[in-house]
């Protein structure tokens, strides 16, 4: 049994926006010959692929609870995230032998095993993050809610990351120890929120969020500007990347922690409450989607594009989800709760 904390109803709706921006950039495909030209699908696309993953992360470690039985923690990890991420890549697998004309994706089948086994395969997030959610625990007991070592484990992993890690793909290394950092910088995250500090309380006024925001969105902005110019590898162009990351999560949890709109907070907790299981189908939904618009219909307006594409992804996904998880071996299927 795990230790149980303070509910944060924010946090919920944040991944809930989170999942949001995730559909969008897959409905944006810039990789797709119709918008791949595209200035401001490119534009969008960059900014929210600048932090929306490592978003998912921050709230990851935000949510993490250490577990009382490793035993129990690590079973559980492995029916919510271990064997949907084995039922959708075997999916989709087979998908690509029977309609390949609804993927991009060439790979013979001996390529696809060895995608699913050691690099994450089609959905590389949920391999990611299992990976991440089973080691922490460890990390856990050496940080004992530490700030300094909370700190010292980012700057390793900031080392591990540049020095070896981000040149492998054996087991996802690379993905690993790049979002091991923003993992701890979300457990970091919520042992500051539970410190009763003036700081926080000051964060609470509307009118300090909006300026703090407006700040931060200009310096990400500039920081993307001046990262895209110069291209920056090594520690630097490190730096740079996971500064934009920060900034671009910070900005959508203060954009988000000032909508008092019930009807909005709520569709966004159900986004939130299902944003493994639309994660996990928004690719099927939008290859039909993306068949229908350009092979059946013909439209290669980018706009129109995006927009299908964005609703089938996001709504129809949410809808689907709703229902056929009223069938429970569905839902162990998809790891939802």
């Amino acid at each position: 049994m795990e230790k149980t904390r303070k509910y944060y109803e924010n946090v919920d709706i944040l991944r809930g926006f989170a999942i949001l921006l995730v559909v969008l950039g897959h409905a944006l495909a810039v990789d797709n010959i119709l918008t791949s030209d595209s200035k401001w699908c490119n534009a969008v696309h960059d900014f929210i692929y600048s932090f929306h993953m490592p978003l998912f992360f921050i709230i990851s470690g935000f949510c993490y609870v250490q577990p009382e039985s490793y035993g129990k923690f690590f079973l559980r990890k492995c029916r919510y995230l271990l064997i949907p991420y084995i039922v959708f890549n075997l999916v989709t697998m087979i998908m690509q032998r029977l309609l390949p004309f609804f993927t991009l994706v060439e790979n013979n089948l001996q390529e696809e095993i060895e995608q699913i086994l050691f690099h994450g395969g089609s959905i590389w997030f949920v391999y990611v993050l299992f990976e991440i959610v089973v080691i922490f625990p460890f990390l856990a007991k050496v940080i004992n809610s530490n700030m300094g070592r909370v700190c010292a484990v980012f700057i390793l992993t900031v080392v591990v990351y540049n020095l070896w890690g981000k040149s492998t793909s054996f087991f996802c290394i690379s993905q690993f120890t790049y979002y091991l950092s923003y993992f701890v910088i979300g457990h970091l995250l919520r042992m500051l929120s539970e410190k009763d500090t003036k700081p926080l309380k000051t964060l609470e006024k509307k009118q300090v969020k909006i300026l703090l925001g407006t700040v931060i969105l200009i310096a990400d902005l500039g920081m993307m500007y001046v990262w895209k110019q110069f291209i920056w590898d090594g520690y630097i162009g490190y730096l740079i990347k996971i500064l934009v990351a920060l900034a671009g999560s910070a900005v959508c949890y203060l954009l988000l922690s000032m909508v008092s709109d019930s009807r909005i907070r709520y569709i966004l907790k159900q986004f939130g409450q299902y944003s493994l299981q639309i994660y996990l189908f928004n690719g099927y939904f939008i290859a039909v989607s993306r068949t229908l618009i350009f092979s059946v219909f013909h439209i290669s307006d980018t706009f129109i594009l995006a927009t299908v594409n964005f609703v089938v992804g996001l709504v129809c996904n949410y809808i689907w989800c709703y229902f056929i998880f009223k069938i429970k071996f569905v839902k162990v299927l998809c790891g939802k709760r």
